[in-house]
């Protein structure tokens, strides 16, 4: 029996000359593979352009419990993005989140909160017409939340240091390396409480916004495994340099 399903496009691998199986985000089944075939046919060409990263897509697929790949029967965009595929910037965010979500998510059962929360996002940030330099620091902060270790927030005092490890600000620095210092500490609370709306307020410079980002990347790799070596992290960080 066919069942459909939204989903949020992650990444593809090149099967064959003419498959490819795609990793997918699914609000009914969590993180499915999807084995797409004939992508050269004229029938199927168009499905390929449905995979770039965080597409919001429709499927109609023959589902089955504890298989490995799924079939997929159709695709078709849910969402059609007016600038994330035609401005560079934009296309990068979606290009290294899509990573960032295909190494941390790996339920296969549906989480309707965290589907909500990366399909409006991105809706958010094709809808921003300028001053979207932010909007990467603050999606994994708020994503960290949907994984259950956002940071304690009322711990933070000025001049505190943030410990990666415990997800608290301290008023002294702790006896190991993973922490941040008492800058970029106060920088990264920002981004805590900031919200998408008003990501133009968070003022900081591209090396600060830089730090930032390797010190959230260290703050979930001390909480995710197998989060190291982004591909998609040096060339992210030199479009926006």
């Amino acid at each position: 029996m066919l069942k459909a399903t939204k989903g949020i496009v992650f990444q593809y691998v090149k099967y064959s000359e003419n498959s490819v199986i795609a990793k997918i985000f699914t609000a009914n089944f969590g993180i499915q593979s999807f084995m797409l075939k004939g992508l050269n046919t004229k029938k199927n060409k168009q499905q390929k352009a449905y995979l770039q990263p965080l597409s919001i897509v429709e499927l109609e697929t023959a589902h089955k419990e504890n298989r490995n790949i799924q079939v997929l029967n159709s695709m078709k965009i849910d969402v059609v993005y007016q600038t994330i595929p035609f401005n560079i910037y934009k296309s990068s965010i979606a290009f290294f989140l899509a990573e960032v979500l295909a190494k941390t998510i790996r339920e296969e059962e549906a989480n309707a909160s965290l589907f909500d929360f990366i399909s409006s996002s991105l809706i958010l940030l094709d809808q921003k017409p300028a001053d979207f330099s932010n909007f990467h620091l603050i999606f994994l902060a708020k994503l960290s939340s949907h994984f259950g270790f956002q940071p304690h927030l009322e711990t933070y005092s000025e001049n505190s240091f943030f410990n990666l490890q415990e997800g608290i600000f301290c008023k002294q620095a702790p006896h190991h390396p993973f922490f941040a210092k008492e800058i970029p500490s106060k920088l990264l609370h920002q981004v805590f409480i900031t919200s998408f709306e008003n990501m133009e307020d968070l003022k900081m410079s591209n090396i600060q916004r830089k730090e930032l980002l390797s010190i959230l990347l260290d703050y979930y790799s001390c909480h995710i495994q197998n989060l190291s070596n982004l591909k998609s992290k040096e060339v992210f960080e030199e479009i926006f340099s």
